[in-house]
């Protein structure tokens, strides 16, 4: 799919880019041709009105401004010439020219006589036709090689720009296909993850409709296995719905002004007693009266994810830690806990959409690695950053917001 994207890509961006070259090198070649012929008549216009006739009909030629070009009087009745002041040519050849001037049938433009090419300008005088030339081949010659020059460039351009293409594309197409494959596997993860609860509530329907004389006293171990994987089947839909949403920019409730303080204070007795029946302690470091502009209930779930994750990979009988401080308008949360090292090549990986570091212990645990991702997603949606450290069996989630609201 993505190869037929590229191919589609690469051609338009070719298809543009030959489009680009080709109104550039046609405005070059315009330009230049019209702004030579405009030079060329200019001088032949200012040649023919700066020839004057004295009183006893003989030409004056001292007012004539360009010296390159050749002014002569043909009587066409006649066909020969009253007055011609070239120097190196003879008068059979301007005959010619004048002949091929006039039978072209335009009082100016562009002849070719014995490999040469002049540009000419006439006009009916009071003994005949008068006419001014000059050679332009260098003109002409100029306008040839900006062709052959167009010939060259242009191919070795467009080589360019097909590399150039294929890198444009391969940028732009990289972030549309990791975003796809990320679906992909989020998709392919959500169907793994719901299949395995379906399949244990599968089960214990089929040991309760193997015995169905037996009391639902008997049978409430099934039951309850059944409740529980129910229960879990619909945090994990609840939880791919936040993230569906946080993906659409939907996730941020009411937006007021709240003591994040006295928030976290309130989360942190909320787990008091399951940390009690993990044999846990918990030591809080929380600076009074933060004030933090944002939703309350966003903020609390993040504080949620982080204990529940803390208390999930904590040591029997050790200490988990949170802290918060303001400092310099940005409010630092942070919430340790003594367990086994994140290993390095999963601390990038940690906060990903059902990423684990211990599959086996989380399913366990009820754990589906949605928690910190979605911890992350609110983080993000306030501008904050999240980030994680792991030494010597201790590990650090550490929160930045900031807050330059705060008067």
């Amino acid at each position: 799919m993505f190869k037929k994207l590229r191919v589609k890509f690469v051609t338009t961006l070719m298809i543009l880019f030959i489009a680009i070259v080709m109104a550039i090198f046609s405005a070059i070649y315009i330009g230049t041709s019209k702004n030579g012929e405009y030079m060329i008549f200019t001088q032949l216009s200012d040649t023919l009105n700066g020839m004057k006739m004295s009183p006893n009909g003989e030409i004056d030629g001292r007012g004539k401004p360009f010296n390159n070009t050749t002014f002569i009087i043909y009587d066409s009745k006649n066909s020969r010439l009253l007055y011609n002041d070239a120097y190196n040519m003879d008068e059979d050849t301007l005959v010619n020219i004048v002949q091929k001037a006039i039978n072209n049938k335009k009082e100016k433009g562009f002849i070719k006589y014995n490999n040469y090419n002049f540009a000419y300008l006439y006009r009916n005088g009071p003994r005949g036709i008068e006419m001014v030339f000059q050679d332009s081949t260098i003109h002409l010659n100029t306008i040839k090689r900006l062709v052959i020059t167009s010939f060259i460039v242009g191919p070795i351009s467009l080589i360019f720009l097909f590399i150039v293409s294929i890198f444009i594309a391969n940028k732009s197409i990289k972030p549309v296909e990791a975003a796809y494959n990320s679906q992909k596997r989020f998709i392919a993860d959500a169907s793994h993850e719901l299949k395995t609860p379906l399949a244990i509530i599968n089960t214990n329907i089929e040991l309760i409709n193997s015995n169905e004389e037996d009391t639902i006293k008997n049978q409430k171990k099934w039951i309850n296995y059944i409740s529980f994987q129910t229960e879990r089947m619909s945090n994990l839909v609840n939880n791919l719905l936040y993230l569906a949403k946080a993906d659409n920019n939907e996730v941020l409730g009411v937006i007021s002004k709240f003591n994040l303080s006295d928030a976290i204070m309130s989360q942190l007795l909320s787990f008091e007693a399951i940390m009690y029946e993990n044999n846990l302690m918990l030591d809080s470091d929380i600076q009074n009266d933060i004030e933090f502009t944002g939703d309350k209930e966003s903020i609390n779930q993040v504080i949620g994810i982080l204990m529940d994750n803390a208390i999930k990979h904590s040591y029997e009988k050790s200490s988990i830690n949170v802290e918060l401080k303001e400092r310099k308008q940005k409010i630092l949360l942070s919430v340790t806990n003594k367990g086994d090292t994140i290993p390095k090549e999963d601390i990038d990986k940690i906060f990903d959409r059902f990423y684990r570091v211990d599959k086996a212990r989380a399913r366990e645990k009820g754990g589906y690695g949605l928690g910190l991702s979605i911890a992350k997603s609110i983080v993000e949606k306030y501008k904050g950053k999240v980030g994680v450290t792991s030494e010597n069996n201790i590990t650090t989630f550490n929160i930045e917001l900031s807050n330059k609201e705060k008067e």
